[in-house]
């Protein structure tokens, strides 16, 4: 997971060759990268990652890259520009609300944003990825009576960080965790032992059996209980002090959350229909 200014070829090609999937944070237009990151030329040396992306990955037609919009007050102006970007360039978009670490937190002002605000921007990329994907027009869309609800905090899917059970995140230090929304350190690949250590480790062990270990609203969710989504981690440890608690920014309890009155100004009736039959109101 990259936020794209520090990435070389030599990295992406030991990725690829290990069928690993890169994650790589969008964080906008150029107006929006240079308010969301101070770093001088930030925004080009991110265009460049991305070039370097897509060059590398001529060779590796099976590589899987994500593209990770971090949704702030900052940049949702530019979530369908990006949307449409991924989808022309065949790198699988998804969108999440930002973990703030305490140490940021005097910067909040500027990433906050209003549930409605959420709710609508999202909704609306539902719509734009409905005409995407069927060839609809945004009437055509808003009137269909079928509907992917976008589940938990990201869309159009969960993040597979977790799911494929199969991978950790990899520090530049050598320290390995969970997830980066989570960093729960669970080793050091400097570690002789590493292997048995991994082996061995509890942590480990839960998360590759993490629907299962769900608590809160994300525990009875029909999507986790299908085994489509388990929330984002990061936030339910962050926010809810509970690595297994649930997401408090998932899109089906915040859009709940509105109301039908308020839901119905900008969203199908048959739409909040499906809403409410997939998600329970807290």
């Amino acid at each position: 997971a990259t936020s794209g200014i520090y990435l070389n070829a030599s990295v992406l090609k030991a990725l690829f060759d290990n069928r690993g999937i890169l994650f790589m944070k969008n964080w906008g237009r150029r107006q929006s990268v240079e308010t969301l990151i101070r770093k001088k030329d930030a925004y080009s040396a991110i265009r460049r990652a991305w070039r370097l992306v897509k060059q590398v990955r001529r060779h590796y037609p099976h590589a899987t890259v994500l593209a990770e919009f971090l949704y702030t007050g900052v940049n949702r102006g530019d979530l369908r520009f990006f949307w449409r970007e991924c989808v022309r360039n065949n790198i699988a978009p998804f969108v999440e609300t930002p973990v703030i670490s305490r140490r940021y937190q005097q910067n909040d002002h500027l990433l906050r944003f209003t549930t409605e605000q959420y709710v609508r921007d999202i909704y609306n990329l539902s719509l734009l990825n409905l005409s995407l994907r069927y060839g609809l027009d945004k009437k055509q869309a808003y009137a269909a009576r079928f509907w992917q609800t976008p589940y938990g905090s990201v869309f159009p899917s969960t993040c597979n960080k977790l799911t494929r059970a199969k991978g950790l995140f990899l520090e530049r230090n050598g320290d390995l965790s969970i997830c980066s929304g989570a960093p729960i350190k669970v080793g050091n690949v400097h570690d002789t032992r590493i292997e048995s250590r991994l082996r061995q480790s509890s942590l480990l062990h839960d998360t590759r059996n993490i629907y299962h270990k769900l608590r809160g609203y994300c525990r009875d969710c029909k999507y986790s209980k299908s085994g489509l989504c388990y929330g984002c981690r990061g936030k339910a440890l962050t926010i809810m002090n509970d690595y297994f608690g649930e997401d408090p920014m998932c899109f089906g309890v915040q859009a709940l959350k509105l109301g039908e009155k308020k839901l119905s100004r900008f969203m199908s009736p048959h739409h909040i229909h499906i809403l409410k039959k997939q998600f329970n109101p807290v």
